[in-house]
């Protein structure tokens, strides 16, 4: 079972549950607190990571326009924070995956 968590108290409810962990829409210094919390309350399970961020990929022929499509869904969702978005040509998309 995958758990969609944004708060601490989730996190750690999820692992007690033995869920694994996914997040969206926060800012990366709180995914780093989920998963913190998340892998303190796992460590006597002795179960690999199970964590998971999904984030909003914008991909075009060139940066300035993937941008562009990054803002305008910005402006139709406001919940995409900027360290939500991977945007870019094919190869620096590809560079800030992998």
């Amino acid at each position: 079972i995958w758990t969609t968590v944004r708060s601490t108290d989730a996190a750690a409810e999820a692992a007690k549950r033995g869920h694994r962990l996914r997040t969206v829409f926060l800012h990366t210094d709180a995914i780093v607190r989920l998963f913190d919390v998340h892998r303190e309350a796992t460590v006597h399970m002795h179960t690999a990571e199970r964590l998971a961020i999904r984030r909003c990929i914008f991909v075009a022929k060139s940066e300035a326009q993937a941008h562009e499509h990054a803002r305008a869904a910005q402006a139709q969702m406001p919940s995409i924070v900027e360290d939500d978005i991977i945007a870019g040509t094919p190869t620096q998309v590809t560079e800030q995956i992998v």
